[in-house]
Formats: structure tokens, C-alpha cells, sequence
């Protein structure tokens, strides 16, 4: 999956070194941690290598959190491999963390209660 658009995305995305050293955001639609110099003009992306952005970070929540999810593993590998400078492999960012482990236990908390109350009203 997203094996053809990650070759072309891996010349895009933004490489190292990390410019910042903030905490990550949350991005809703891949269910995953982002740090603001991994952000990427969504507008110059296919859909596809999009699809393919949204799988790595992803995966690298998965490390980060603790919270198993090995769909996109695979790709990952492939991407150490194509963008090896990617800010996204700064060191420390695909290593557990406690802070973002419960940071995002409290996300997920957060959504589905949002969402048994929409559904209630």
C-alpha cells in the first residue's frame, strides 16, 4: 500500500536537521502525532502520496505511543531507506514516550466521549 507514492513523496518531504524542538500536534485524520517542521503543503501532494504521509506518521504514533498498529510498517522500513534525512527520524521521535503515551490516551478519551455525546443529541 502507497508503495509507488512514497517514491515520489520521499523527495518531498522536509529533511533534517529538526528546526524546532516543540511538542507534537495531534492530526486528527491519520490519528497521529506531527511535529511542525514535518508539515508539508498538502496542495503539492497527490492523493496518494498524501495517503502515504498520513501512514508514516501514523506508524511512528504507534512507536511513540506504545499502542501497537503494525499496518504500516512496511512502509515505514521503505521510507528510512528512500529519506533517510527526513525530519521525521530525528532522533527520539520513534522511541516511546510517557508524556505523548498519555497525551494521547487523553486525546482518544476526549474523541469518544465528543462523539457518545453527538450521538445523544
Amino acid at each position: 500500500m502507497f508503495e509507488t507514492e512514497l517514491a515520489t513523496l520521499a523527495g518531498k518531504l522536509p529533511r533534517g536537521p529538526s528546526r524546532v524542538a516543540e511538542e507534537p500536534v495531534y492530526d486528527l485524520i491519520s490519528d497521529a502525532f506531527v511535529w511542525n517542521d514535518e508539515l508539508i503543503d498538502f496542495q503539492t501532494l497527490s492523493q496518494g502520496e498524501a495517503g502515504a504521509m498520513r501512514c508514516l506518521w501514523r506508524y511512528r504514533t504507534s512507536l511513540v505511543t506504545g499502542v501497537q498498529d503494525g499496518r504500516f510498517k512496511e512502509l515505514w522500513t521503505r521510507a528510512t531507506v528512500l529519506a533517510p534525512s527526513w525530519v521525521g527520524f530525528t532522533e527520539g521521535r520513534d522511541v516511546y514516550s510517557e508524556n505523548l503515551a498519555q497525551k494521547y490516551r487523553e486525546l482518544k478519551s476526549k474523541g469518544r466521549n465528543k462523539g457518545q455525546r453527538g450521538a445523544k443529541g
